[in-house]
Order: C-alpha cells, then sequence, then structure tokens
C-alpha cells in the first residue's frame, strides 16, 4: 500500500464519519420539519406528547454527538450518532400514518414484548444455579415483570381512552420494516449498517487502529507489508 493511497484511505475513513453524522443531522431536521409541517393537526391530537418527547430525545442525541465529533472522539461520536438517527427513524415511522396513536402502541408493544423474552431467557439461564443464588435473579425477574405490568395496564387505559387497541395487532416492529414502510431500504443497506459497527464493537477500529499502527513503522511500501505480517 503507498503513502498515497493508505492517506487516501484514512480520509475516507474520516469523511465517513462527518457524514454519518451529518446524515443523522438531515434526518432528525427531517423528522422536525414533518412534524411541523403536520404541526396545526398534531397540536390537536394526542400523539403530539410523545412524538415531542421522541423528538426531544433524538435532538440531544444529535448534540451529543456533535460535541464528541467537535472533541475529536470519532467512534463516540459515530455510536451516537446511530442512536440519534434510529430515533429520527422512530418518529418518521410514527408520522408516516394517520393512525398515528396505533403505531405509537407499536413501539411500546415491542418494548414490552422483547422485555417480556429476556426475562424468560433469563430465567432458563439460572437454572442450573443453587437455590440460594438464584433468589436474588428471581426477585430481580419478579421487579422487572412487576414493572412491565404496571406499564401495560397503564398503556391500556390510555388505549382504551384513545379507542385504540392494545396491545396492537403486530405487537413488535423491527427496524428494517420501519425503514421499508419509510422507503429507505437503500439507507438502512448503507448508513444504518455502517453505523452499527460502532454500537456492537466490531472489529473495524482495532483492524485501522491495526493497520495506522504498522503502517507507521516505516514510510515504504516493503515496511509496511513487512510490520503488518
Amino acid at each position: 500500500m503507498s503513502k498515497k493511497t493508505f492517506e487516501i484511505t484514512r480520509r475516507i475513513g474520516i469523511f465517513s464519519v462527518t457524514l454519518i453524522c451529518q446524515n443523522s443531522v438531515v434526518w432528525i431536521n427531517y423528522a422536525i420539519a414533518q412534524s411541523a409541517t403536520n404541526n396545526d393537526k398534531l397540536l390537536q391530537e394526542s400523539s403530539w406528547g410523545f412524538i415531542q418527547f421522541m423528538l426531544d430525545r433524538a435532538y440531544k442525541h444529535m448534540t451529543g454527538s456533535l460535541v464528541l465529533y467537535l472533541v475529536g472522539i470519532k467512534s463516540s461520536c459515530e455510536a451516537l450518532s446511530r442512536v440519534a438517527f434510529e430515533s429520527s427513524v422512530n418518529v418518521l415511522y410514527i408520522l408516516n400514518n394517520p393512525n398515528r396513536m396505533e403505531r405509537i402502541f407499536q413501539y411500546f408493544s415491542t418494548y414490552t414484548s422483547e422485555e417480556r423474552k429476556q426475562n424468560q431467557k433469563w430465567e432458563k439461564s439460572i437454572a442450573n444455579l443453587d437455590p440460594q443464588d438464584q433468589i436474588p435473579q428471581r426477585r430481580g425477574m419478579a421487579q422487572k415483570t412487576e414493572f412491565l405490568n404496571l406499564a401495560e395496564n397503564f398503556l391500556g387505559e390510555i388505549a382504551n381512552q384513545e379507542n385504540v387497541s392494545y396491545p396492537p395487532q403486530k405487537t413488535s416492529i423491527n427496524t428494517f420494516d420501519k425503514f421499508q414502510d419509510l422507503s429507505r431500504e437503500i439507507d438502512y443497506r448503507t448508513l444504518y449498517a455502517a453505523m452499527s459497527s460502532q454500537i456492537h464493537n466490531d472489529a473495524e477500529d482495532l483492524l485501522n487502529n491495526f493497520l495506522l499502527s504498522a503502517y507507521n513503522y516505516g514510510n515504504d511500501e516493503q515496511n509496511f507489508d513487512k510490520n503488518l505480517i
């Protein structure tokens, strides 16, 4: 790898993080713009309180990612940008249907159903523990179940007031389905997939740092290849 090629690669990496950060800003601004477009109607809807809170949270995530970018912590910026990106997608998915309250309840239901599944897996994972060691684990599971029951009773009461069924017909919705609903599958396959690298702490950064360290041992291709091995 020549010095010029490596420098181009390095700059592409920096540009990619910049693009990801900027893309999240664009998506959040788009979500805000969509809310503003329907502002008069939204203000009369019960959904507005939920949407406003979700927009505020997405905006705070984006603000945090911009701060991280400006101080040079680009890997953490990328991770938080992905959170902001997904937050804005959640808002846009809700706005992309006239029955916004139904989608809000679907959003909640996705969370509660996943948490109940996790509780079931948690219980299976402690099966081989000594009975005494199971006690604090089961206490934690009981507290989680109590919270979920309380939350779903609360959501059921609100849904009844809004003449919406809870749990909804489709109790769970994944991120890919949301992108498809917004006709943004390519964004899922490219930007969202790329941003997931930092969230899941995969080998990308380790590999990049390894290559940088290897290249810095020398100034020519032969030295680079030798140190790479």
